[in-house]
Order: structure tokens, then C-alpha cells, then sequence
């Protein structure tokens, strides 16, 4: 089996490391009858604070209240949001809430450390956020009120006067 692994390997310009993990697919399709499982997105295994249910939770629940604006008892202490802060989730308010609430009551020890505005944002990231402009001001279209329309038909009525000021391009005029 591994000259036709290595047979197929060099028919689609490849070397014996990939005859060698076609032989391996076989062995597995032939034990198993089906394929292997994949390794996608595997491979960023390690260990979290957000893999803890508990600190998940209580993020959840402080993203929640933030979005919505509103007064949170998060776990052991009440943390009341300032107009300043309600709809506003970043990164840096996620590691201030994380380092001085949520760590602390659940009494977990950090050792010294704390999550960092970058991990903050792998966080976010993780829990379906994305990060986004915010754009000022909402455009409406609103040249048909009543009140624009009469101003600008007033508008054209007292430009009417000023046209005899107004310089028009002449094709057939000769410049002295």
C-alpha cells in the first residue's frame, strides 16, 4: 500500500510526506469506515480564565447589563454604570470589571496577575463581538418637508433677483 500511496502522492506533485499521510488516511478510513475527525480550530487548546463556567458567567452577565445600560449586583459587589459607560463594551472596561470584580469575588487567585486589554479583546472576540466604528449622527433625508420646500421656493424667487449678476459662459463670444 505505501508504493500506491506514494504512487498518488507523486501524481499530484507532492513528496513522501504526503505519501505518508495518505497511507495513514487509508489505515484509518479502513479501521474506522469513516473519516477522522478534523483539527480545525483545535490547536488554540489552551488553558483560559474564560473556560472557567463561572467567569463566563458573570462576563456574560456584566456585557449584558452594559449593553442594556442598567444597574448590576455582579456577584458580591454592585457595580453602578455611569451614563458614560452604558453601550459602550471595550476592552479596557472588560479588564477593569474582570481584575476588580469578578476575579476578586469569586475568589479566585490570579497571582498577582491580571488580564490585560489585549487578552480583553481575544475575549470579546471569543464571545461574538467585533469591533466597530461608531459613527456619529443618523442622515434623513427630509427634502420634501413643507417648511424646506417654501424655503427653498423663497430661496429661488430672491435668487431670481441676483441673476442679472451672474456670469454666463459664452461659446460664439470673443474675449477683447
Amino acid at each position: 500500500m505505501i508504493k500506491a500511496s506514494h504512487t498518488i502522492a507523486v501524481s499530484i506533485g507532492k513528496g513522501r510526506y504526503m505519501a505518508r499521510k495518505i497511507h495513514a488516511l487509508y489505515r484509518y478510513v479502513a479501521h474506522f469506515q469513516t473519516l477522522p475527525p478534523t483539527n480545525v480550530r483545535k490547536h488554540h487548546a489552551h488553558p483560559s480564565l474564560l473556560n472557567n463556567e463561572q467567569i463566563a458567567q458573570a462576563i456574560h452577565r456584566y456585557l449584558t447589563v452594559l449593553h442594556d445600560g442598567e444597574v448590576s449586583k455582579s456577584l458580591a459587589q454592585i457595580t453602578v454604570l455611569t451614563s458614560h459607560d452604558c453601550c459602550q463594551i471595550t476592552p479596557v472596561l472588560l479588564a477593569k470589571q474582570v481584575n476588580t470584580v469578578i476575579l476578586p469575588a469569586l475568589g479566585l487567585d490570579s497571582g498577582g496577575h491580571k488580564i490585560s486589554e489585549k487578552t480583553a479583546c481575544r475575549w470579546l472576540a471569543k464571545l461574538g463581538y467585533e469591533l466597530k466604528e461608531v459613527k456619529k449622527g443618523v442622515y434623513v433625508d427630509e427634502h420634501e418637508r413643507e417648511d424646506v420646500v417654501a424655503s427653498r421656493s423663497e430661496f429661488l424667487v430672491n435668487f431670481g433677483a441676483y441673476e442679472r449678476y451672474v456670469l454666463h459662459a459664452c461659446t460664439n463670444c470673443s474675449l477683447m
